[in-house]
């Protein structure tokens, strides 16, 4: 059994802390910026230092080939916009904004990397899963607690900056749906199914230990369960962790069937176990998450009443396709993504929340390809920076697949999940050779 190191475990929680952090980035009660925006600063304070100092050492400095691909991304994005804003005469600057986020997003990833290296020396992107499926979990327990006990629900909202729409909405859901810490509603749902997703990945690696399927199967259980009583799109990437762990590879390994099959046991006695103990012990828990139950399953629930899996969001949802009716917004868009520029308190642009048709409204369908690309480039450069394992590249396209799927209910942005299997930033060694990246953070 290894020994336990007390320096190595809490550098190992704070780590964990600045993944959590990243994942949700939550603004503070008096602090200027978000959580992740923090850690983009110091990222870009610890990229400085290290440049100067390789560069000091190496009189030499060349860019990354992934971090070029992401700079004509992002500036193919502000052109686009641009026209589109012009022509139409508008004012609404989201998406020339945009691209100043996604960089934030590149120095907080880096840093994530530099303290993940840190710690772990030479690192895959099974420990990105590890921190990743960890958080996520954790966000859902917070958030089952936040439901059960309102004074902690409290403390959680009072120590944060929430707009008056934001805290209006909360307040609507009180009582029926889980809310957790920087993690709610749509976005909450992305997050979960991509943590769903992940862990299939893990569960396909072939080495896994019997405590590590049990594990991972208690996370499954507890991130579907409960992340679909925050947000029900969380059910997509359960669907898809499932069908990915169904995908056989090119001959059938007993070991692995092994593997899924314990791992499928134990998802059916977990929730069963939890059932018996919460009724037997704790009946007026089981009634007061009664609600949110109702809610996160209602498709079931409506599916076992009148054999339609229809719910009052896909209801509203199917209202929301509200499509252009000239061919100059399908080319070009109408330059709007809220119906006041900036200020989401007045909803979306023709009240639509599908995301595929809010990109279109607001510059076209080259900017909807152009954004498309931009999410895409991050998943070629995930695959350039982790060659030669099939499970990961079946996973990362599983990934993109999640995203064209999700945008269909609401806007889905999977450029801060999907980067952090491809870092990329500045490197002060020429490479040993043309085809490999200059900084490649995902394996070293």
């Amino acid at each position: 059994m290894p020994r336990f190191k007390p320096v190595k475990f809490i550098e190992k929680i704070l780590l964990f802390i600045c993944f959590f952090f990243y994942l949700y980035p939550v603004q503070f009660l008096y602090m200027p910026v978000s959580t992740r925006l923090l850690l983009a600063f110091t990222g870009l304070i610890v990229l400085v230092f290290t440049v100067t100092k390789q560069a000091n050492e190496a009189k030499d400095i060349f860019i990354s080939k992934n971090f070029i691909r992401y700079l004509l991304a992002f500036a193919a994005i502000i052109f686009i916009s641009a026209v589109s804003i012009i022509i139409n005469g508008t004012t609404d600057m989201e998406f020339i904004k945009y691209p100043l986020s996604l960089v934030f997003i590149l120095l907080a990833g880096y840093l994530l990397h530099f303290l993940t290296r840190k710690v772990y020396g030479k690192i895959n992107y099974i420990v990105i899963l590890d921190f990743i499926i960890a958080a996520v979990l954790v966000q859902v327990l917070i958030a089952l607690l936040a439901f059960m006990i309102p004074a902690f629900s409290e403390a959680l909202l009072h120590i944060q900056n929430f707009s008056s729409l934001e805290a209006s909405k909360l307040e609507s859901t009180t009582g029926f749906r889980l809310n957790g810490f920087g993690s709610t509603f749509f976005g909450a749902g992305v997050i979960n199914g991509f943590a769903l997703l992940s862990i299939a990945v893990m569960v396909k690696q072939p080495k896994i230990s019997g405590r590590r399927i049990l594990y991972l199967s208690f996370a499954f259980v507890a991130i579907l369960a409960l992340g679909a009583m925050m947000a029900r799109t969380t059910l997509v990437g359960g669907l898809m962790g499932i069908l990915f762990l169904f995908i056989p590879k090119t001959s059938i390994s007993k070991r692995m069937l092994k593997i899924k099959t314990k791992f499928f046991a134990y998802m059916l006695l977990i929730p069963s176990a939890i059932i018996v103990i919460v009724f037997a012990l704790f009946p007026s828990l089981a009634e007061s998450i009664e609600n949110a139950a109702a809610f996160g399953f209602e498709m079931f629930v409506n599916y076992s009443e009148t054999g339609s899996f229809s719910t009052a969001s896909t209801d509203i949802l199917e209202n929301m396709y509200v499509f252009p009716d000239n061919a100059k917004t399908y080319i070009i868009g109408d330059g709007h993504y809220y119906i006041k520029p900036g200020d989401p308190a007045y909803g979306y642009y023709k009240g639509t929340d599908v995301g595929y048709l809010r990109l279109i409204y607001y510059f076209g369908i080259a900017g909807l390809l152009i954004y498309l690309m931009l999410q895409y480039t991050a998943v070629i450069n995930a695959l350039k920076n982790n060659p030669g394992d099939n499970v990961f590249r079946i996973y990362i396209l599983f990934v993109f697949v999640l995203l064209l799927i999700n945008n269909l209910k609401g806007f889905t942005d999977l450029f801060f999940l999907i980067n952090l299997f491809a870092f990329t930033a500045i490197q002060s060694q020429r490479p040993k050779s043309e085809n490999s990246p200059l900084f490649a953070p995902g394996i070293q």
